[in-house]
């Protein structure tokens, strides 16, 4: 069924290995390897809820989850930045940015490249902000989800043929995640050249 593929091109990054210190407490899974950073496992739990979600379309869903991330860690600056991409108007997007980057100064590599990629929203700096994924990318490079988010910023860009291959690329790093085969399907039925069974497939 199509409707079933149709979910949101800002497939978001995530996963979840458990590795502590004093301060922090830092979880990333088989899936992607990309580590995200929290004092509290609570709202890691509540954060990873969000991302399935997120990854699944659920949207609103996802929205409550971040938040629940953030009122159990409030210094946690990915829960704000991911609740950006579920925001209902542009003034929430803005404010979740600009909170998120604020509070990634202690945080992963990953995440504070998170941040400047989306703070390049705000300016609509494209070209820069393929520039941050690219560095995401590189620096994960077996990460399902770093290849996917590239991807999606180069579909922004119109440039279609490259995303779909890192699209690809992401389905061969981890074929058991639903991310990359939602990016592509989504690409093949919203962007041109469009292919309804290819997306169907």
């Amino acid at each position: 069924n199509l409707r079933l593929l149709i979910l949101p091109l800002f497939v978001c990054l995530f996963s979840c290995n458990e590795s502590t210190s004093t301060k922090e407490k830092t979880v990333s899974t088989k899936i992607t390897e990309l580590p995200v950073t929290a004092k509290s496992t609570e709202a890691i739990a509540s954060f990873q809820q969000g991302i399935t979600e997120l990854d699944l379309g659920d949207v609103k869903n996802a929205r409550m989850s971040f938040t629940k991330a953030i009122e159990q860690d409030p210094g946690m600056g990915i829960a704000y930045l991911y609740r950006a991409n579920t925001s209902t108007s542009s003034k929430e997007f803005a404010d979740d940015i600009k909170a998120g980057k604020l509070k990634v100064d202690s945080a992963s590599n990953w995440e504070k490249l998170y941040a400047d990629y989306l703070s390049t929203n705000l300016s609509g700096d494209r070209t820069k902000g393929i520039e941050v994924l690219q560095k995401m990318a590189t620096a994960y490079p077996d990460a399902a989800r770093a290849q996917t988010e590239l991807g999606n910023g180069y579909a922004g860009n119109n440039q279609f043929d490259k995303a779909r291959e890192l699209y690809q690329k992401a389905i061969q790093l981890n074929p058991t995640w639903v991310g990359g085969y939602s990016a592509l399907a989504n690409s093949y039925i919203f962007n041109e050249p469009k292919d309804l069974k290819k997306a169907e497939e």
